[in-house]
């Protein structure tokens, strides 16, 4: 007879066991040999020279950049539950069996970010050594921090998918994570700058809160479909990354209208076929909310390195990536031309290139606008972001049209 700890031992060698076969397929011991041995040789190389002699411009970014690069890792943490589908008719009868398995679920979370967050900081230890000067203690507890808010993040999210569904369920998801972060962010720069006392304190407090999350969860009854979707999803998470490339299957249309343009009436005077191709890609861009949620995604990061950083480096940035992001845009313009209502249209080459470069500039103009206008007004006030604008857009138009 199993017991509910050796239940759990047995689904994670099974998880285990499953990711072991997603990526041996995958990836053989040859493309592993081409990729590791080059990785460790040039990046323990880079690695090591940076320890030696750190780079000056790393030497002169501000501490904001700390909590800044960790921001994105407190969205990648899933709180595993370890939950089957077969559970709905057994463990819900067993409370003590499902206690037991998500709280070695939880533990197996923390352990996993623990590691994760380790492998981040990693790379960060020269710039927090050499540039900001943190002593080791600073460094424990930051690194602590970082993985208690991770947990933290990881337990409302779900707390939160068990609560909400449909548009509720993204908008609340945003404002919880943006009031996550901004504690997060706020609180660590606060005791940076004071004695190591607070910082223990602080820490203390982020672990109690954690605890309540916690036992709020091991309370909800109202959880296990959820849990168990996401636990799903946790399964077929390494499958999706290695199929990302793959060409998606078309969701059902659910409504007879689109949310976005629901007349489809025209952006541009212009009957060009370069015109009309640019125009098609531009509505079927913006219906979609995964293309918005990225677009938004990218420049809101960019906004908050550029605000971050010195002024030198803060001009670099601004002109730099935007085009970063228009050679994403590309990417997305190829796949969608390859699609099959598309290509059965013969469009011209320089048709394809002139609305290429039309709709790429329409699509990311906003960003760059918003972009130039937020670091004018850190630089300079309302002229510099009038100018910083101006010459945004004027730079975007003539990068747009670049072929990369």
């Amino acid at each position: 007879m199993l017991n509910a700890r050796q239940l759990f031992a047995l689904r994670l060698r099974r998880y285990a066991a499953g990711q072991y076969r997603v990526w041996k397929g995958a990836l053989d011991w040859t493309v592993w040999l081409y990729l590791l041995v080059p990785a460790l040789f040039i990046g323990g190389g880079t690695y090591l020279e940076i320890w030696r002699q750190p780079p000056e411009w790393m030497l002169q970014l501000p501490a904001g950049w700390y909590p800044a690069i960790l921001l994105l890792p407190l969205l990648l943490g899933r709180l595993r539950t370890f939950l089957e589908e077969a559970d709905v008719l057994f463990l819900v009868q067993q409370r003590r069996w499902l206690l037991t398995v998500m709280r070695l679920g939880m533990i197996y979370t923390l352990l996993v970010q623990m590691l994760t967050t380790a492998l981040i900081y990693i790379p960060l230890m020269p710039y927090l050594v050499r540039g900001l000067g943190l002593s080791w203690e600073f460094i424990v507890i930051g690194y602590l921090w970082t993985v208690v808010f991770k947990m933290i993040s990881a337990v409302t999210a779900s707390l939160l998918d068990a609560r909400w569904t449909g548009w509720r369920r993204y908008a609340i998801h945003i404002t919880a994570f943006v009031v996550i972060a901004t504690v997060y962010v706020y609180a660590m720069l606060q005791w940076l700058q004071q004695p190591l006392l607070i910082g223990c304190a602080g820490l203390a407090a982020a672990f109690a809160v954690l605890v309540l999350l916690c036992q709020w969860k091991l309370r909800m009854r109202s959880s296990l479909y959820a849990d168990i979707a996401s636990e799903q999803d946790a399964r077929l998470a390494s499958t999706k990354l290695l199929l990302a490339q793959a060409a998606p299957a078309k969701p059902i249309g659910r409504q007879k209208q689109p949310l976005v343009m629901r007349r489809s009436g025209r952006i541009f005077r212009s009957s060009e076929p370069a015109v009309i191709l640019a125009e098609m890609y531009m509505k079927s861009a913006i219906r979609q909310f995964s293309y918005l949620r990225l677009v938004i995604g990218y420049f809101s990061v960019s906004i908050t390195a550029v605000l971050l950083s010195p002024l030198w480096l803060g001009i670099v940035l601004v002109l730099i990536l935007p085009v970063l992001v228009g050679s994403w845009q590309r990417v997305q313009w190829e796949q969608w031309r390859s699609e099959r209502f598309v290509v059965q249209f013969r469009w011209g080459d320089e048709a394809g290139a002139e609305g290429l470069a039309r709709s790429k500039f329409w699509l990311l103009l906003p960003g760059v606008l918003i972009l130039g206008l937020v670091a004018g007004l850190s630089w300079a006030g309302w002229w510099g972001a009038l100018l910083a604008m101006a010459g945004g857009a004027l730079g975007w138009w003539t990068t747009s049209k670049l072929p990369f």
